[in-house]
C-alpha cells in the first residue's frame, strides 16, 4: 500500500518543482529591442538620453561601436541612471553608420531587475 502512495507523492513533488523552475526562467530575462533611424548632417552632434530606457539599477554600454565618427561615447550626467549617448560623425563622411547600445542590470546592484534593452541607431549622414 505504501508503494502506491509513494509514487503519486514523488510525481507531484517533481511536477511542482519543474513548474516553479520554468516560471522563474521565463521571467528572469526580458530583452526589449528598439531601433532608431536618425538623419544628421556631417560634423553635427547627435545626443540621445537613455534615461527613458532604464532604471537606477541599470548601466549603459556600447555593444557595437559606430564606424565613421569623431565622437561616439556614453556620457553620465549624474549619479543616478541618466546617461546620454553622444555621436558626431566624421566631417568628411556621408552615408550610413550604425551603433548598438545596451541598457542592462548593473551587476553590482542588489535589486532584482534583469530586463535589458538593446538600442540600435541607424544614422544617415548627409
Amino acid at each position: 500500500m505504501q508503494k502506491y502512495l509513494l509514487n503519486p507523492a514523488v510525481f507531484l513533488s517533481l511536477f511542482i518543482l519543474l513548474q516553479s523552475c520554468r516560471k522563474e526562467s521565463a521571467h528572469s530575462s526580458i530583452i526589449k529591442e528598439v531601433t532608431i533611424d536618425a538623419t544628421i548632417l556631417a560634423g553635427t552632434d547627435y545626443e540621445l538620453s537613455l534615461a527613458p530606457f532604464g532604471d537606477d539599477d541599470n548601466i549603459a554600454t556600447i555593444l557595437q561601436q559606430a564606424r565613421y565618427f569623431s565622437v561616439s561615447q556614453l556620457e553620465n550626467l549624474s549619479d543616478v541612471f541618466n546617461p546620454v549617448y553622444h555621436y558626431v560623425p566624421d566631417s568628411k563622411i556621408t552615408g550610413m553608420d550604425k551603433v548598438v547600445l545596451a541598457i542592462s542590470k548593473n551587476p553590482d546592484c542588489k535589486r532584482f531587475n534583469k530586463d535589458s534593452t538593446i538600442i540600435t541607431i541607424h544614422f544617415t549622414i548627409k
